[in-house]
């Protein structure tokens, strides 16, 4: 999700490459090396209105020609976005499936106010709108994002995937976000230390 923690995962992802797969977690390398944590190119690939195979074939290749791990991660907010897109969870899920995977979608939800607030700041560190607030805010509910039963609908709906949702809380932020992530998704430290810690990325208030 969108302002909800998935730069500060990432970058612990990134900085620690090596010892996540020594914890027995594979990260492709194929449409995620860009410095752009909504790895747009790679999410758009799996829309039915698209021919993705410029980056789903390499993919595919990256994942075979490592032995098909056992488990791997994608990690992209904008993926939550494209879920509603007719086809989209589907072709998604198909995909994986032929590869042999279990698809399990894990999300961070942030109460609506704090997380319209959020792109409205994070737009304004970036001048890249001239909105009012109550503009801005008014957009952003007509935009169906901030409506998570309706995004998420065809996702929870799939019977071939598995779901996790977890709150953009307080109480998360202050025990540690990617130490609940890396609980989430099954991953232990594989030996004492070998996890560099990772402070919060990109917050806006």
């Amino acid at each position: 999700m969108v302002k909800s923690g998935s730069t500060t995962i990432q970058k612990f992802l990134e900085d620690n490459r090596d010892a996540v797969a020594e914890a027995g977690l594979f990260i492709p390398l194929t449409g995620t090396i860009q410095h752009a944590h909504n790895h747009r190119s790679l999410v758009a690939a799996f829309s039915p209105q698209k021919n993705g195979n410029r980056l789903l074939g390499p993919l595919r290749r990256e994942f075979r020609q490592a032995g098909l791990p056992p488990r791997a991660l994608l990690t992209a907010e904008n993926f939550s976005l494209r879920f509603p897109e007719t086809g989209y969870v589907d072709k998604l899920a198909q995909y994986w499936t032929e590869l042999g995977y279990d698809l399990h979608v894990a999300a961070y939800l942030r109460a609506q106010p704090g997380a319209i607030n959020s792109r409205y700041c994070q737009n304004l560190k970036h001048w890249t709108h001239a909105m009012t607030m109550t503009e801005f805010a008014a957009a952003e509910i007509q935009s169906g994002r901030h409506d998570y039963s309706s995004l998420f609908a065809e996702v929870v709906d799939h019977s071939g995937i598995a779901t996790s949702f977890r709150p953009f809380s307080r109480r998360i932020l202050q025990t540690g976000l990617v130490a609940d992530f890396l609980q989430v998704i099954g991953v232990a430290e594989p030996r004492p230390g070998a996890f560099a810690e990772t402070g919060n990325f990109n917050r806006s208030p």
